[in-house]
């Protein structure tokens, strides 16, 4: 029997042998052909050409059923007709696959054909058809056998031609074939698909069984029974199925994480136990690469080896991975990726993830100690100690006393020379854990503690041991290991001083982001750097020039000479080296000046300083980040030399002697060296947005002629110095000025003369007015005003004569003016303490009423309104 699966679009993924030998074709040919596109000629039954929509595989994808036992005739460039009964059906695990198995018939139809002609020619030919062959009377007795039926069902020819037809069945099966039997007899052929028959010796197998009338002459009627097994292919195909359902079974109901992937890594399919370790649903990972939930330092070996299985240069792999769950934390995962081929293509990846979260934070908390004990146990790195509890008597093995730097001659051998040898800190803690296993409170003895060595420092121990008691449950001996934990200690301290330290340099960035004021940042750096690195002395320099730089910022220890404000060339380290070094975004670390293979300069600074070690950090600010065109300096020497991204530097300074600086204080320089150009660019940012806004502001209140205050402001104010004085109960006062004859004196000499004039005037009140409270304003055209906070009459009075003499000294001349020819200026004043039931504009109305006293009165001088009364 052969067989083809084809995919929706009819492609040929699979052949077996059968079907290669049925058509000819070599394994090569089939992977290119289209099962709807064969260059076959394929025909009806009737002889007539098959059209392609009726072609069984194509009618099974269309319609999602299975076409049944349909007969049709294949040939190629009219060759002859290969006859076949061919089978359809959807794979119920592959939405776009279609199994399509056929039997090649050529042989039986031809038998037919001739037995219709002869009888004789039919027994003939029967005999050597490929098919089993029975030939029965219309009761179904057999009558007719040939070899092939023998061979099958085991029978000699001479038992069968005494059997009934169904008697080749199980009893389960023998109403099935009599219904065929009298089917056939109405309908002249019966088809029994996937049936049971019974071999002679009891055994078993599948079968399609053919029914057909066939007529030898013209009165004989006579049954042919086709037998095809078929029990490879039901064997097959129910082997399929079971492993179909096991995978489902296997695939949803494993403890393990599962999910399927393309060949490029998009997951496609996963199982709930996947849903329980990461939290992702089918949805979620819709278009979802599983290289997207890797932690990112670990995608690239990912991706590796999924080449190297692509590229079949390795079968799996299986590594240790973080995976990133829906809520974005790592999981610890055991990770197995194999590549699925069907029929050696490539079709898909499968992976399997098992949470080890748990796991590997045990190892992590245990690998050391663990491996030294079982290390211990097979007499190895540590030491071996038996103690004998009724006389105290110690032995302690070789590497015990290497631990402790003794030999075995001068090792203490007493308990109490152990006890004497521990750490007062640790003793206490050490003699309780003791009494508490001794006295049964706790299965083992383990404690860990410091003992002092022969050249009196001190290690630490891992002490583990296990007491053996008498019957009456006394304590005689107790032996246990040593395990030097000195590195691990170390270890541990040194993650937990990283961690402090990851602790400070965030507090440290929280101080320095605090403040948008440059000064202020860099003075809370060098502070802090200062503490955590326990030196005397951290600056910040900042390069004005190519050459130039100077220290903006400085923390000193008590006694230690300044370097603030001092301006120095090239301080230690070249800005042109800084330049030309590819690691300049790295801390420069000099353990010692005088043996340091750098090339140093301002050497008789550092000799004036006495400063041996240093710490260097260059701090980078982007061009990018900077608009030029706008470009502020917050210090008046600051200068703009180039689009250098080098800003600076900050040196910290150890002084007297070399110092070995620790890895730590460099990683710290490098994280703060990050935080601190993003504060100094965002004080940039800020002062650059600080000026613009005073800018705006200065256009918005400020004259632009005479660069004071303008109608705008001079309202704002008055309202708002109205109200502080209504709350203090204290006096306002308001002076309106207004140059005499203005008018002649434009017409006379022109407006830019008559501007020239009024910038002086504004400029000269501006001079007598020194208070910061007090307020002069151009209240509109040659008319100006001044506000006076906190100054009662008198007071406004004398300012207004002051002013109105200084104006007549500026002697401007001014031909035009009828009485003086020069500029002279008339004032009115009006003073008040607010109250509820006035406005500022009573102020304004009194002191202008004032003035047009004074200009009706002949100019050039200075009148008060009171009431209703005018003073002058």
């Amino acid at each position: 029997m052969g067989f083809f699966i084809t995919d929706n679009l009819g492609d040929i993924v699979e052949i077996n042998q059968k079907a290669k030998q049925i058509f000819g074709w070599l394994w090569e040919e089939s992977e290119s052909l289209k099962a709807t596109k064969l260059n076959w000629k394929i025909i009806r039954n009737d002889g007539i050409d098959m059209p392609k929509n009726e072609y069984p595989w194509v009618v099974a994808s269309r319609e999602k059923r299975t076409v049944e036992n349909l007969e049709m005739g294949v040939t190629k460039d009219f060759q002859e007709v290969i006859w076949l009964s061919v089978t359809s059906t959807a794979i119920s695990s592959f939405t776009d696959r279609i199994f399509t198995a056929y039997v090649d018939i050529t042989k039986w139809k031809k038998v037919e054909k001739k037995l219709q002609n002869s009888e004789i020619k039919y027994r003939a030919l029967m005999q050597d058809a490929g098919e089993a062959i029975l030939i029965a009377n219309l009761q179904g007795k057999i009558i007719e056998a040939n070899y092939k039926a023998t061979e099958i069902l085991g029978y000699q020819r001479e038992e069968l031609v005494q059997m009934h037809t169904n008697q080749i069945h199980p009893p389960e099966a023998q109403q099935k074939v009599i219904t065929a039997i009298l089917e056939t007899a109405k309908k002249g052929k019966k088809f029994i698909p996937n049936i049971l028959a019974l071999r002679k010796d009891g055994n078993w197998f599948w079968v399609n069984i053919i029914y057909k009338i066939i007529q030898l002459d013209q009165d004989e009627k006579l049954y042919q029974v086709i037998l095809q097994d078929i029990t490879p292919y039901v064997i097959n195909e129910t082997a399929l199925r079971d492993s179909e359902e096991r995978f489902r079974a296997i695939f949803e109901q494993s403890v393990l994480g599962i999910f399927l992937a393309t060949l490029s890594g998009e997951i496609f399919r996963i199982n709930q136990a996947f849903t329980d370790i990461l939290g992702y649903s089918h949805a979620d990972l819709s278009n979802c690469n599983f290289v997207d939930i890797l932690e990112p330092e670990q995608r690239q070996d990912y991706e590796i080896n999924l080449r190297s299985i692509i590229g079949e240069k390795i079968l799996n792999f299986a590594t240790e991975n973080r995976l990133i769950n829906k809520n974005g934390r790592f999981i610890w995962s055991s990770l197995t990726v194999s590549l699925i081929k069907i029929s050696e293509e490539k079709k898909y990846l499968i992976g399997l993830i098992e949470n080890i979260s748990q796991r590997k934070q045990i190892e992590l908390d245990l690998k050391k100690s663990e491996e030294r004990w079982q290390l211990a146990l097979r007499g190895n790195n540590d030491g071996i100690w038996d103690c004998n509890i009724t006389t105290n008597e110690c032995f302690y093995s070789p590497r015990c006393q290497e631990i402790l730097g003794y030999t075995e001659t001068d090792i203490f051998h007493h308990l109490d020379d152990w006890k004497n040898r521990m750490h007062p800190d640790d003793i206490n803690l050490v003699t309780e854990s003791l009494q508490q296993h001794l006295t049964g409170q706790k299965p083992y003895f383990i404690a860990e503690y410091r003992i002092r060595c022969k050249d009196n420092t001190y290690k630490w121990i891992l002490d583990r041991g296990q007491a053996v008691w008498d019957e009456a449950g006394n304590p005689l001996r107790i032996v246990g290991s040593h395990t030097d934990i000195t590195e691990r200690k170390k270890a541990e301290e040194s993650l937990r001083r990283q961690t402090q330290q990851e602790q400070l340099i965030r507090k440290i960035i929280e101080r320095i982001r605090q403040s948008l004021n440059l000064s202020e940042i860099l003075q809370t750096t060098v502070d802090e750097v200062r503490n955590i690195l326990q030196v005397k002395g951290v600056i910040i320099q900042r390069k004005i020039s190519d050459k130039l730089v100077i220290v903006l910022a400085e923390s000193l220890a008590i006694g230690k000479p300044s370097m603030l404000d001092w301006q120095i060339n090239d301080y230690i380290i070249t800005t042109q080296e800084f330049r030309q070094e590819k690691k300049t975004e790295q801390v420069i670390v000099i353990e010692d000046i005088e043996e340091s293979k750098r090339r140093l300069c301002s050497n008789y600074l550092l000799d004036f300083f006495d400063i041996k070690a240093c710490l260097i950090m260059p701090i980078f600010i982007q061009k990018s980040t900077i608009n030029h065109s706008q470009k502020i300096s917050l210090f008046p020497r600051e200068q703009s030399t180039s689009d250098d991204p080098l800003w600076g530097i900050l040196v910290a300074h150890h002084f007297s002697n070399q110092r070995q600086w620790q890895e730590w204080e460099i990683n710290l320089l490098e994280q703060l060296r990050i935080q601190l150009e993003i504060a100094i660019q965002q004080s940039k940012l800020y002062q650059q947005l600080q000026n613009s806004n005073e800018k705006l502001y200065q256009l918005a209140t400020l004259d632009g002629l005479t660069q004071i205050a303008n109608r705008r402001y001079f309202n704002e104010y008055l309202e708002q110095e109205w109200l502080r004085m209504a709350r203090e109960k204290k006096p306002l006062s308001l002076i309106m000025c207004d140059i005499d004859f203005f008018k002649k004196y434009n017409d006379t000499y022109g407006h830019q003369k008559g501007d020239e004039c009024l910038q002086r005037v504004a400029k000269t009140i501006s001079a007598v007015v020194k208070r910061p409270a007090d307020l002069v304003a151009r209240y509109g055209g040659e008319e100006l005003a001044v506000i006076l906070p906190n100054t009662n009459l008198e007071g406004a009075i004398y300012i207004a004569k002051i002013i109105r003499q200084a104006i007549y000294n500026l002697e401007i001349p001014h031909q035009s003016a009828p009485i003086y020819k020069q500029v002279t200026m008339s004032l009115g004043v009006s003073s008040i303490i607010p109250f509820p039931e006035a406005t500022s504009k009573s102020l304004i109305a009194g002191a202008d009423q004032a003035l047009y006293q004074a200009k009706e009165k002949g100019r050039n001088q200075v009148l008060s309104y009171v009431g209703d009364i005018i003073i002058s």
